[in-house]
């Protein structure tokens, strides 16, 4: 199982599983360790429980429950599937309609399981649907290095990087570095991709810093419909460390794309931190 593996490597190395880390409390290891199965002896873990995607089972002896769920279908969690691994082990005698109370005795111990490790709420949603309460939360300090920002470059004229020996702010910033001019802005880009659920009002901007006069094309667009463009104007680097900003970017339903175009930039290096995607 996932969850021994950090159970059994904290075993292994005599460790012990940390409570506190920078004064924040760590959720409890969850898992078991496998050391005693080494030579031939239980670990004593009593009733083992997952849940991915919805996908729940139980395992409590020779007895498992299962439910499960599709990609985007509605949750029902009496869709109880329970069979005798002993007698049944490819799960072929659902015997949920017989064992009633036992049904509801595992299910009774996986929701107070889910409950402890936070399961709850459910969502069968796709994994790029389930992602975009992430995305809302831009990653403009670059705290996740250029996680969530997808990089684009033509024939290498642009290299992307994080700068720790000398950020703007805090400890890290998105470094660009330009080594040759292209023919068009979308040579080369550094995107950031989020959804809207209903018409909102954008707030966009960024923190920058370079050494010698340069420009950047910054967008707001939709994706697939890069005609459609509620932002789009070439910003005029100038030496130093600058903060731009823009108020009022109204936005319709859809997916929409905050873009750095680079393409067209001239070569040199350009450090970009702090960027702002504040959503109403």
């Amino acid at each position: 199982y996932f969850a021994d593996i950090m159970a059994t490597c904290v075993d292994l190395a005599g460790a012990k599983y940390p409570k506190k880390y920078k004064g924040n409390d760590i959720v409890p290891c969850e898992g078991y360790s496998l050391v005693p199965n080494f030579s031939g002896n239980p670990t004593g873990r009593g009733m083992t429980f997952w849940e991915h995607e919805v996908n729940i089972a139980v395992r409590d002896g020779k007895w498992k429950l299962n439910i499960l769920h599709r990609e985007f279908d509605p949750i029902d969690l009496s869709k109880v599937e329970l069979y005798d691994m002993e007698k049944d082990p490819v799960e072929l005698n659902n015997l949920a309609a017989q064992y009633p109370e036992k049904v509801d005795s595992m299910m009774a111990a996986w929701q107070k399981w889910g409950e402890k490790v936070h399961v709850f709420p459910l969502s069968t949603d796709g994994y790029g649907h389930r992602s975009d309460s992430y995305k809302r939360h831009i990653n403009g300090n670059f705290d996740d290095n250029l996680g969530g920002w997808a990089q684009n470059t033509k024939d290498g004229a642009v290299e992307y990087s994080i700068n720790t020996e000398k950020p703007i702010t805090g400890a890290k910033s998105a470094q660009v570095e330009i080594k040759a001019t292209g023919e068009k802005p979308a040579d080369s880009s550094l995107r950031w991709n989020f959804p809207t659920e209903k018409p909102m009002t954008a707030t966009i901007g960024f923190t920058y810093r370079t050494d010698t006069p340069n420009s950047v094309w910054f967008r707001l667009e939709q994706n697939g419909k890069p005609e459609i463009k509620p932002f789009n104007q070439k910003i005029d680097l100038v030496p130093g460390t600058n903060t731009v900003s823009f108020d009022g970017v109204q936005l319709e339903k859809a997916r929409y794309q905050l873009v750095f175009y680079f393409g067209k930039s001239l070569p040199g290096s350009i450090t970009i931190d702090d960027v702002i995607l504040d959503l109403k």
